[in-house]
C-alpha cells in the first residue's frame, strides 16, 4: 500500500476510497497488503478521469486558475460566465473544467478593456 501511495502521490484516504469504489482485490501476507499492478493503474486512471484530472491538456480546473491568477472560486466562475468561457462538468459532476483556449482569449480581451484585471503569477 505504501508503494502505491508514493507512486501515484495519493494519501491513504484516497487509496481507501479508490479501493472500495472499484473493488480492488488485495492479498494480505506477512503484515502487508498487496494489489495487482494493472488493477491499481486501471482504477486510478478511471478515478482521475471521473475527477477531471485526465483532461489537463485542454482544460483548466478551478484550482489551476486560482493558483495561476490569484483569484477566488467565485471570481473564477463569474469571470467564465461573464466572458462566455465554455465549461465542462467533470464526470463526477462536482468540478467545473474551463476550456483553456476560451479562458486565455477572454483574459486577453479583459486585459485590454479593464484596469482591474490581475496579472498572471509566475
Amino acid at each position: 500500500m505504501a508503494e502505491v501511495m508514493s507512486k501515484f502521490n495519493i494519501k491513504y484516504g484516497r487509496l481507501y476510497e479508490i479501493r472500495n469504489r472499484y473493488q480492488l482485490a488485495s492479498v494480505h501476507a506477512w503484515g502487508t497488503t498487496a494489489f495487482r499492478k494493472k488493477d491499481v493503474e486501471k482504477a486510478i486512471a478511471k478515478y482521475d478521469e471521473e475527477q477531471g484530472k485526465a483532461q489537463q491538456e485542454a482544460y483548466y480546473t478551478c484550482f489551476d486558475i486560482m493558483q495561476k491568477y490569484g483569484l477566488g472560486k467565485t471570481q473564477v466562475r463569474r469571470f467564465a460566465e461573464t466572458h462566455g468561457v465554455r465549461i465542462k462538468k467533470a464526470k463526477g459532476g462536482r468540478a467545473n473544467l474551463y476550456l483553456k483556449a476560451d479562458w486565455e482569449a477572454a483574459r486577453k480581451n479583459a486585459e485590454k478593456t479593464s484596469a482591474s484585471t490581475k496579472a498572471k503569477r509566475t
